[in-house]
């Protein structure tokens, strides 16, 4: 009943003629001041995009050394990257015990989502005024792209539709990224553009992906996306403010309400008992180790 019921959402959400172009990334980076040395922007850069993939994950301490090596430059440029994203509100560095991915309180994550809500909403009501049938094509090039991401997850011989559920993979995350992007840059205000890099990447480290299970909810989670996104194209469309409004902010809304469930989820197991910690998937496992062990630091630096 399940796959059947699926089977008719894939239909209706197909639209003839649609087709997956070509590959996206998220370009969602912000900028180090030019005059830092090329090679402490590269460090920059390849930090960044490891806090993007969910490679360092709230409470990670950051492995200096091993960052250095795998760049193939010194200690330098690395310390003066974790300088520039500490001042960006997405690192702490405690003295004599190292860098860490910061964990942001409930109502901080809270502002951020309604910031960003405020700043997209205004973007989307210049891009509405000044839209183009290419940024309109391109906005529904990355829906096209979404959607085909679930249809060969769901075709695909090795999962099992119900039981195995929708993955998130990166290059999803991207094409989520890469549609708001171009609806933020598309609104030719360079202030957006220069704060948007630093709100987005803060709200993806609290994405709930890692959490959420792999069964049938995903593939609803996954559709709704691109569902909303293709209303929010066809506002555009239709110079619709209000329904775009509305839709966007229902969008907004409910990556809020899932970054929030992350935060209840972290304070549901935060002090289970290690053996208990232990049954979780691995990478669940690790980041309540590493969170618990960055408290635990800052607690004992406001001790001392």
């Amino acid at each position: 009943m399940v796959a059947s019921s699926f089977q008719c959402v894939l239909a209706i959400m197909s639209p003839a003629g649609e087709k997956c172009t070509g590959e996206s990334r998220s370009t969602f980076m912000s900028s180090m001041p030019q005059t830092r040395s090329n090679l402490a922007l590269q460090a920059y850069e390849h930090i960044h995009c490891k806090l993007w993939n969910g490679e360092l994950a709230v409470g990670s301490k950051l492995p200096e050394v091993a960052l250095a090596k795998e760049i193939g430059v010194s200690r330098t440029p690395v310390r003066e990257a974790v300088a520039q994203l500490e001042s960006e509100g997405f690192l702490v560095q405690i003295p004599n015990t190292g860098s860490f991915v910061r964990m942001m309180q409930r109502d901080e994550l809270d502002e951020l989502f309604d910031f960003r809500m405020h700043l997209e909403c205004y973007a989307l009501e210049l891009v509405i005024q000044s839209a183009d049938a290419k940024l309109i094509q391109k906005l529904g090039e990355l829906c096209a792209q979404m959607f085909d991401q679930i249809k060969q997850a769901y075709k695909s011989e090795q999962v099992d539709p119900v039981a195995d559920g929708f993955v998130f993979t990166p290059h999803w995350h991207q094409l989520d990224a890469r549609f708001h992007e171009l609806l933020l840059q598309s609104a030719n205000n360079r202030w957006i553009q220069r704060v948007s890099g630093q709100l987005h990447l803060m709200s993806r480290i609290f994405m709930p992906g890692r959490i959420i299970a792999r069964n049938e909810n995903s593939w609803h989670r996954a559709i709704r996306i691109c569902r909303q996104h293709r209303g929010i194209v066809r506002s555009i469309r239709n110079g619709d403010l209000k329904t775009g409004r509305d839709t966007l902010c229902l969008h907004i809304d409910q990556g809020r309400h899932e970054s929030m469930a992350f935060m209840d989820w972290i304070e549901a197991h935060i002090n289970d008992k290690p053996a208990q910690r232990r049954k979780l998937p691995e990478e669940q496992a690790n980041m309540l180790e590493n969170i618990l062990h960055l408290r635990e630091v800052l607690a004992n630096q406001v001790d001392a």
